[in-house]
């Protein structure tokens, strides 16, 4: 914070982001759970592709859900595997269904950037 009380903008934009994030994590939690009996995270590591239909089925159209998607789960995701993760593979892998594919790819990448650090 600032001597004049005024905040960093970039560090206010990013905590808002991570306050939104957590606020639609409790929304699609409290929706996985109600059709699947697990929360949003544990359906996300688990199937994927359910999360992303869950997410459809929610807003009643592909792109909202492929933004939720993307926002909320894909987002984070690509920063903890050091943004070398192609979102847009990923997407469709998850679309079509591919979920194995989609985790295995995801447990490559951790390993390989866990490995360099």
């Amino acid at each position: 914070q600032a001597e004049d009380g005024i905040r960093d903008v970039e560090r206010s934009r990013g905590l808002g982001d991570v306050y939104k994030r957590q606020g639609y994590i409790r929304l699609v939690d409290v929706l996985a759970r109600s059709k699947y009996n697990m929360g949003a995270v544990e359906l996300l590591l688990e199937s994927p592709s359910k999360l992303f239909y869950l997410l459809k089925e929610y807003y009643g159209d592909e792109i909202s859900a492929e933004y939720a998607f993307y926002e909320v789960f894909l987002r984070p995701l690509a920063q903890l595997l050091g943004y070398r993760i192609n979102e847009y593979e990923f997407m469709e892998m998850i679309k079509a269904g591919k979920d194995r594919e989609a985790l295995m790819k995801i447990i490559k990448l951790y390993i390989s950037v866990h490995r360099e650090a």
